[in-house]
């Protein structure tokens, strides 16, 4: 992705997982997806002031109906598990398979490929870089 998303969007993006099986806990797991497909679709328009705007009140809303400031810290835990070797470093990150967010994500050698819970868990995409 070449240019930054839109502000929350990757933390929002990592945050998922945890958001979704609270909604399922919780019984809120319409109004969460509902909240989502209104994201996919503001994401979808031109990028505009006012869709930058949407985007931004669209993510408050849902960390605020978790009870959540509308701009947490991270939701991102330590994921470097040690290993029983050191593996040549990878260069390059796994992002959006949509380029809409700015999220990157490592993956341990020999891990499964990082999946983007936003787009229905799909695989990121690998981005090398030189």
């Amino acid at each position: 992705m070449t240019e930054p998303s839109p502000p929350g969007l990757s933390d929002l993006c990592a945050a998922l997982p945890h958001l979704k099986r609270d909604a399922a806990r919780s019984g809120q797991h319409a109004q969460l997806r509902q909240s989502l497909q209104t994201l996919h679709t503001i994401l979808a328009r031109d990028d505009t002031p006012a869709r930058a705007a949407d985007v931004a009140d669209a993510i408050a809303r849902i960390w605020r109906a978790y009870g959540l400031p509308a701009t947490p810290r991270s939701w991102r835990p330590d994921t470097q598990l040690p290993g029983p070797q050191a593996a040549a470093p990878v260069i390059g990150a796994y992002s959006c398979p949509r380029r809409q967010c700015d999220r990157e994500e490592k993956r341990a050698p020999g891990g499964a490929v990082p999946l983007c819970p936003f787009y229905d868990n799909e695989p990121l995409a690998f981005e090398g870089r030189p």
